[in-house]
């Protein structure tokens, strides 16, 4: 599959950073999907994107931002079939893990199975090549959906074989050992209710999963209405769905493809997230995050990652040293600039020194994609991407020796220890600060702040504020208070873990305190509140083209803005009660009229035909709403090509938790979640 480089570069996604390593983990992860998407398109299986994939499908268009796996599930018919032929058609070196692998070393006794890409991890050039530069296995859970009886005195004996079954084989290693009485107990008693003997041919444990999937497929469809993932179910009852929900398939984008999800996604994420799954949360993890830490640990002892920054002398006598900023009597100011996408972070202290006065101009730069061992892959120059009245220099026209600037600002913090990109090395910080008396740094990395009821973002933090500017910058400049803080904690973890590794460098610099380090920050990391508006500076509606009809609707007798709210509900809930969600729509959107506030709803691409293929009972009363929104004066109907117009225009959201309620999160709009009861 083809991956632009600019994917790879770490980025921001609602309000976490997200690292170019787990960018590539990410198209590793959808890599190894597609390939079970042919396997089981050739053989007319289907599966589902589920847990967090199904919900960064829906809430975030893509991975979620602090998720790093993918997730799929498939009804037990559908995965039995799966299992007797995906071992030969996985590519070469590939894995498929379950109790029934025909190679022993990929039995695994667990109530799900995976498929990975690997059996190491791989350093080579051809592999890496191959692989996003991503040398680390991939895997993707498989998750199977089991029908619940419809009949409860028929269920509540299943239930109690299957409880049985399910506790035989969390024993684990157990089952195996012939001295252990009360296991074998559990293991008899097992194949006495099956009327099954153990033989020696298989292990026990081969043995007992036998049984437990001979246990949980044992309902046939007709016989039931619910469906569920029985691990959780027999342990607390949870994760029960509607047989209903996946009887439709719909495709929803996923990064850059499209991804199968049940119909009514709604309730099935409902069932597993609770009715807020629309409000991101960024609870504990379940396995370290990212998964790879541990292979990349392995991989490199002594935390030595090439593309980590490791703080060495010269940075440590960088942050230690008094410099004399003198004042000339005009400033001369220059804006390295490499990703013309990053300009907005440093607009406003552009402005703030032109209209102060100084000498500008902005020095647009190149820069490098780079492969994992740090090798340039290709060259990017942006300078045709910024606006045309900035005063722009190439930088083969200056010499910043020469010129020698009062004040250099930055926004790229990595100089070469990145692994997916790199600024031209005459631009690294450390070079730039031998040009001038002060070195600037801007972060481009604009995050929710890293508060104690959210520690993942404070870990994250490593990322980027381990880096070379943050050294050899004169001055800092942050979004906040609180993430100046949070800098400041993690700068000092910086040093004095470099001093405690007692490198031979470091042995000057062992009586430096806490304090002092603390001081030295407070003094060169400052607060730019302008770096939180950025995200929504360019939505101004009067610097919109729009349809007439829709300025019209949108603009007072007085032509004064009205306020604009962008209304969505997706088919997920739609299909969940579609009776109830027409007059949902009816109830919002068909109100009495008013001079102040007008409504933009976006129908759903193919709901008349999802309509008229599952619920044609609506379909004419879907019909009529629609042509009465369209002839009302406080609605517009955003039959657009692409929806970016509509979200421009839109002050605040109102509508299901979905990935456009979290887009408006993230431009610091005015965001509502609606719930229509099932």
């Amino acid at each position: 599959m083809d991956f632009p480089q600019e994917y790879f570069r770490a980025e921001v996604r609602d309000g976490f950073y997200v690292d170019g390593m787990l960018k590539r983990a990410w198209a590793e992860g959808i890599e190894v999907l597609n390939v079970i998407d042919e396997i089981c398109s050739k053989h007319h299986i289907t599966w589902y994107a589920d847990n967090g994939t199904l919900l960064g499908a829906v809430r975030h268009g893509g991975y979620i931002p602090w998720d790093d796996d993918v997730d799929i599930c498939m009804m037990r018919d559908d995965f039995m079939r799966f299992r007797e032929i995906v071992e030969e058609e996985l590519p070469e070196g590939w894995r498929f893990l379950s109790w029934r692998s025909r190679n022993p070393e990929d039995r695994i006794y667990d109530s799900l199975c995976k498929v990975t890409n690997a059996r190491d991890v791989y350093m080579d050039e051809d592999y890496l090549n191959q692989h996003h530069q991503f040398p680390y296995t991939t895997t993707i859970d498989i998750f199977v959906l089991d029908y619940l009886p419809r009949d409860q005195k028929t269920r509540e004996e299943w239930v109690q074989m299957a409880a049985l079954a399910r506790e035989t084989s969390l024993l684990g290693k157990r089952i195996e050992d012939p001295k252990d009485m009360e296991a074998k107990k559990w293991v008899d008693a097992l194949a006495r209710i099956m009327g099954y003997t153990y033989n020696k041919e298989e292990t026990l444990s081969y043995q007992v999963d036998y049984l437990v999937e001979k246990v949980f497929a044992g309902n046939k469809p007709e016989d039931c209405d619910e469906i569920a993932l029985l691990p959780y179910f027999l342990a607390d009852h949870s994760h029960v769905y509607q047989k209903s929900w996946y009887e439709h398939t719909i495709q929803i984008q996923f990064e850059n493809v499209m991804l199968p999800v049940p119909l009514v996604f709604d309730g099935v994420l409902e069932t597993e997230y609770g009715k807020n799954y629309g409000i991101p949360y960024r609870g504990g993890w379940v396995h370290e995050f990212p998964y790879f830490a541990k292979l990349e640990r392995l991989l490199y002892p002594n935390g030595k990652i090439p593309f980590r920054y490791q703080l060495d002398e010269a940075g440590m006598k960088a942050l230690l040293e008094k410099r004399e900023c003198k004042a000339p009597e005009r400033e001369k100011v220059v804006f390295i600039i490499s990703h013309a996408d990053r300009w907005k972070y440093v607009e406003a202290y552009y402005l703030e020194k032109r209209a102060a006065g100084a000498e500008v101009k902005v020095v647009v730069v190149p820069y490098y994609y780079v492969n994992f061992r740090g090798l340039p892959i290709s060259q990017e120059y942006e300078i045709d991407r910024l606006p045309a009245d900035l005063p722009i220099v190439s930088c083969v026209d200056i010499d910043l020796e020469q010129y020698r600037p009062s004040e250099i600002v930055t926004s790229d913090p990595f100089d070469r220890w990145n692994c997916s990109e790199c600024i031209d090395p005459g631009y690294f910080t450390s070079e730039l600060r031998k040009n001038t008396d002060k070195l600037t740094y801007i972060s481009p990395f604009t995050t929710d702040e890293p508060k104690e009821r959210d520690p993942n973002l404070y870990i994250v933090m490593e990322h980027y504020v381990n880096a070379p500017a943050l050294f050899y910058a004169d001055e800092i400049r942050v979004q906040s208070e609180e993430m100046k803080q949070g800098y400041i904690r993690k700068l000092i973890e910086v040093v004095q873990r470099k001093l405690d590794a007692k490198e031979e460098w470091a042995e000057g610099f062992e009586n430096l305190l806490e304090d002092d380090i603390r001081a030295i920050f407070e003094n060169k990391i400052h607060v730019m509140p302008e770096l939180k508006e950025v995200n929504y500076w360019h939505y101004k509606k009067e610097n919109l083209e729009m349809p007439v009809s829709w300025e019209r609707k949108l603009k007072d007798e007085n032509g004064n803005w009205k306020k604009a709210v962008y209304y969505n509900m997706n088919l997920g809930v739609f299909f969940r009660n579609p009776e109830k969600a027409i007059k949902q729509l009816e109830k919002v959107l068909l109100k009495e009229e008013t001079d102040h506030q007008v409504f933009i709803y976006r129908p759903e691409k193919m709901m008349l035909e999802y309509i008229q293929l599952i619920a044609p009972e609506v379909e004419e009363q879907y019909q009529k709403f629609l042509a009465i929104a369209e002839k009302k004066n406080n609605i517009i109907l955003d039959e657009e090509e692409w929806p970016d117009l509509g979200y421009a225009i839109s002050d605040s959201y109102y509508g299901d938790g979905d990935s456009t309620a979290t887009l408006f999160q993230n431009v610091g709009r005015q965001v509502v979640h609606e719930k229509l009861e099932g």
